[in-house]
Order: C-alpha cells, then structure tokens, then sequence
C-alpha cells in the first residue's frame, strides 16, 4: 500500500508504486472521531488508487484520463444538463458561484479539504447552511458525472455536508384563517380561492395558478408536479380537499384549456415579465392586514408556507392523518423530505389518535 502520514504534514501522502514519486493527496490524517479518520483514510486511498490506475494505462498505452479545469467542465454540464432541469435558472446561478471558486482548478484536485475552504467561505459572507448544502451538492453532482470520462473516481469520496436544522415553519391556523381570507378578498377575490385551493391541494404556486380545466377529471386533479406527474384526490380525506374541489368546480372554465383562475393564470402563462413577484407583491399586503408575520428569515410566512406547509401541517396536526398519506399527496420524495421541509419532529405512532398517527 503505498499510503502514508508524513509527521512534517497534515495531510495523507501516496508513494506511487515503480516510480519515485511521491504525491500529496490534499486529504487531512486528522478527524475528532475513528470514524471521521476512517472517512478521511478512504478518501486518501481513492485518490492513490486513481494515480495508480492512470499510471498502469501509461505504461500498456492506454489513454489516460483529460484532466479538465471545473470551468470546462462546468460550462459542458451547464449546457447538456442544467438545461434539462426545471429549476435550471436557480441552478446556473449556483453554477456560477462554484465557478468563481473553483474555476481554475482541476477536477482532480477538488478535494474535502478545498470543499471546507469554500464552505467557510460561505458562512463567513453570512450564507445559511442549507443554501451551502446546496451548493455543495450539486458541486458533488456536477464532479459525479466526470466520473469514467475524466475521473477515475470521485475525489470528494468520504465528504460529508453539515446540514442545518430545520427551523418549524410558521403556518396558518384555523383560528388565523378566517381574517387572512377576508384580507386576501379585499385585495383580490382570486387570491381567496388560490389560497383554499392551495391548502387542500398542497400544490405549488405555478402548478396552483396555473390550473387548466381538462386537468381537472371528475374530482381528481392531474398535474405535472415537481416530480413528475401527480394526481391530487379531491373527495378527501379533510374538509380541506372537499373546499378544494367546491371552489373549483364553482370556477370551472367554459372551454377545455381555460383556466380556472384567469387573472393570475393569464400572466404566469406569459414568457416574459416576473409574475412571480407581482403575485408576491399583491399578497404581501393582504398578510400585514391580517395580523400576520411575512419573511421566513424572521419567523414568518411566505405563500410557499401558507399554503403548501399549513396545509400539511393541519392535516398532521389537526385531523391526524398519517404522515405516508400526506408526503403521497405532497408529494415529497420521502418523509424525512416531509418532516424536515415542515420542521416538524418525528412523526410518533398512537394506538389513540384517529388514523393511527399523533402529531
């Protein structure tokens, strides 16, 4: 094995086998914890292992891997990948605050020590830790698919992301809802129903506003959701997708492709302007007048909040259904996802409490 701690060094050292040369991994020997060592250790031994792969290629003539700066690569993943994406935009943006750290460097050299600089980087400009998590993942996901055509193996093996706790995000009650609609109505009577709608569906805003008729089949909505297509019940299993479905058959279009909340729906369907902050700029009064908090980053809402996670957290909390159920209707991809987007604790099982599940 060819992998060694100089005393003169903090990080892991390869000696490449046949040769003389000796290669510093940029990987630290030292870790709080055995298993933060072991990590580390692991780290340092896919690296040597990499050298020597690219070393028995050159020897049998092999073509050895590119070595490829981040920008390059990151401007090819940009284009054939982030542009696949929906939330493509939101990601170029984060492409482009990696590459004004790593631009210059090679992939190969984008160790968990370079990644810890950034990190700290990050939290010194005052970013939250989820936003850093982010940004490191997707860091993670772009050197991944470098993997087999310009890596042998990823260099940030063994890098763990410290993760945030998630705050409990401030929702609607029952009792707060009567005078947020009234407020809601004043500014725009479409706002109301968007709001119920919202509630019992668990949609997000652009799939919520930009509702069509044919979308709607009996008392089911289909949608193509975040994750792909979705259907949404309607016939319950709360008052709250009962309301849902009222309001929107009380508003079904004339034609097939109209929409069923047209003031809104008509400008989010057009491909210029920002109707997302127009829309945020209505309902933001309507909040003030209500008595309510706006701002998750002071302990407020949001209508991403209000809706999508008061909903949830109502249908946990106040009709106890279980927390499978609601992350099926969310959806959210698992119910860890669920727990943490609502900030909620683990969900604990009740033989007393009406569908099997307290909270």
């Amino acid at each position: 094995m060819g992998l060694f701690a100089r005393p003169d060094s903090p990080f892991w050292w390869c000696f490449l086998e046949g040769t003389r040369r000796k290669i510093n991994t940029r990987v630290p020997h030292a870790a709080l914890t055995p298993e933060g060592r072991k990590a580390l250790k692991a780290a340092a031994e896919s690296i040597y292992h990499q050298h020597m792969v690219q070393l028995a290629k050159a020897r049998v003539g092999l073509e050895t891997q590119r070595a490829i700066t981040f920008t390059a690569y990151a401007d090819w993943y940009e284009q054939h990948v982030t542009a696949q994406h929906k939330s493509a935009e939101s990601e170029r943006s984060t492409i482009n605050t990696l590459r004004r750290f790593f631009g210059p460097t090679l992939l190969q050299d984008i160790r968990p020590a370079l990644v810890t600089e950034y990190e700290a980087g990050r939290v010194a400009k005052g970013r939250k830790r989820s936003t850093i998590a982010s940004e490191i993942n997707l860091l993670r996901s772009i050197i991944n698919r470098a993997v087999g055509e310009h890596l042998t193996a990823s260099p940030l093996v063994g890098l763990r992301v410290k993760r945030a706790k998630s705050r409990p995000k401030r929702t609607v009650t029952a009792d707060e809802e009567p005078a947020l609609l009234a407020a809601l109505e004043a500014v725009e009577p479409e706002l109301r129903d968007l709001y119920l709608v919202g509630v019992g569906t668990l949609l997000r805003a652009e799939n919520l506003i930009t509702l069509r008729r044919h979308q709607l089949r009996g008392t089911t909505l289909v949608v193509d959701a975040k994750a792909g297509p979705h259907s949404v019940d309607l016939t319950g299993p709360t008052e709250l997708q009962t309301r849902a479905l009222g309001i929107l058959q009380a508003r079904t279009p004339t034609t097939h492709d109209g929409l069923f909340f047209p003031v809104w729906g008509a400008q989010f369907t057009e491909p210029d302007g920002d109707p997302h902050s127009r829309f945020l700029n209505q309902v933001r009064p309507a909040f003030a007048a209500a008595g309510l908090p706006w701002g998750l980053d002071r302990g407020g809402l949001v209508w991403h909040s209000s809706t999508r996670a008061t909903g949830a957290t109502r249908m946990l909390r106040d009709h106890h259904i279980d927390a499978r159920t609601i992350q099926l209707m969310g959806p959210w991809s698992s119910l860890d996802q669920m727990m943490g987007y609502l900030g909620l604790p683990p969900v604990t099982h009740s033989r007393d409490a009406p569908g099997g599940t307290s909270g």
